[in-house]
């Protein structure tokens, strides 16, 4: 299951630190081009995953440890290309993990331009876990439906 967090971005105080360190006004033109230029990326947002991992020969929940996981978003369910990526290491408990996607590796808003996004997952050095997971938003408020 996975849910958004939204952080909030401060243009202006971009704007503000520039000002404050006296920079002359060709120094602003730029700082508003890289803030016009973040801003067209979208927000930063914060995508929290957790799951279950099993061992595939005895069935048994993953030995407790840290373990190297690589999240990626597609486009699509099988093959296409990777958006966004992220390697980190992650404590498994009881077969459990959950890891903040974004939290390494920005992830802006702008990667989701309303056509679907497939999480995979891929722990050590192991092939990519099938099938990916599609990644569904719900504004505040909304509840998942069984």
């Amino acid at each position: 299951m996975c849910a958004i967090v939204k952080r909030k971005v401060i243009l202006s105080l971009v704007v503000a630190v520039l000002l404050l360190a006296g920079v002359v006004a060709g120094g602003l033109l730029v700082g508003f081009n890289l803030a016009k230029a973040e801003a067209a990326k979208g927000t930063p947002l914060l995508i929290h995953c957790r799951g279950a991992l099993y061992d595939p020969s005895t069935g048994n929940p993953m030995m407790d440890g840290q373990y190297q996981f690589t999240f990626s978003i597609y486009d699509c369910d099988v093959g296409g290309d990777s958006l966004w990526q992220e390697s980190r290491q992650a404590a498994v408990q009881d077969g459990m993990f959950s890891v903040l996607l974004g939290d390494e590796v920005t992830l802006y808003t702008s990667l989701f331009d309303g056509s679907p996004g497939y999480l995979g997952i891929k722990l050590e050095d192991d092939e990519e876990m099938t099938p990916r997971q599609l990644l569904a938003f719900l504004s505040e408020g909304d509840e998942w439906l069984d």
